[in-house]
């Protein structure tokens, strides 16, 4: 070779390109060994266990919470780790009946709110009106003691509608023209003027048809209601009041 002649470098050739190995995966591991349920009984048995464990720790913490020692809060702090113990091991089924359970209750303990407030509201508008109407009727008619009256009547009286408005209506114990008990709807004005004209039952209680006989408690003629006559003999405080401004009654004024 002569001195001169130049050093030619040999061809580079790339080197094929090995791609790394493939690692299996668990899940193609349990395919390829047929382990699938064997896994799924290992799985269940473990969820089983975990769930005993979560049940039995729920169960210590509610009667930890029965505890009478614990602040709200901590009651509170409880209640939410009671729940997320509880909802854990749900399905996603089991979470969303769970969940549209809790609402319902939630709703029907709201409309039940709701509702006693709104009867709460009624009754005290119905109870105010129709004391209200009666006692207007009662000074009208001039009632001795007008509150009286509202006693009387109230408990017989309701709001009644028609045609959109309430108006007071008493259940009234009446007699026809024949003598038979019958039972009238009137307005406290219509009542009180009938018990007005009843004055052997109610006679004492208006101005014009009580008379002085037993403390300004008898009727027009002089005579005083079995009514009256029994309400100062069972109050003694009454009793011995009309017997000191009545020591000469006479007796033969008391109606039978």
């Amino acid at each position: 070779m002569a001195e001169n002649t130049p050093v030619v470098d040999p061809p580079v050739v790339d080197s094929p390109v090995i791609d790394p190995p493939i690692k299996p995966t668990l899940k193609s591991l349990i395919a390829e060994h047929g382990l699938q349920e064997e896994v799924n009984v290992m799985m269940a048995d473990n969820r089983r266990t975990l769930t005993k464990q979560n049940t039995d720790l729920v169960t210590q913490l509610e009667q930890i919470k029965q505890n009478s020692n614990l602040t709200i809060e901590e009651r509170d702090e409880l209640q939410v780790r009671i729940t997320q113990l509880e909802e854990q091991y749900l399905s996603k089924e089991e979470l969303a009946k769970r969940e549209s359970t809790k609402q319902q209750r939630e709703f029907d303990e709201n409309l039940k709110t709701a509702n006693e407030s709104s009867k709460k509201w009624e009754n005290m508008y119905s109870v105010s009106t129709i004391e209200r109407a009666i006692y207007d009727a009662a000074i009208e008619a001039e009632a001795i003691h007008p509150s009286q009256i509202v006693t009387l009547l109230q408990n017989n009286t309701e709001l009644v509608e028609n045609k959109g408005n309430y108006s007071p209506v008493v259940k009234f114990n009446d007699k026809s023209e024949d003598g038979k008990d019958v039972v009238l709807d009137l307005s406290p004005v219509d009542t009180i003027k009938r018990m007005k004209e009843l004055t052997d039952r109610f006679g004492n209680l208006f101005k014009g048809t009580a008379t002085s006989g037993i403390g300004g408690t008898g009727n027009a003629d002089g005579s005083v209601s079995n009514l009256a006559l029994e309400e100062i003999m069972n109050d003694p405080v009454k009793y011995a009041k009309w017997r000191k401004e009545n020591p000469d009654l006479d007796f033969s004024k008391l109606r039978r």
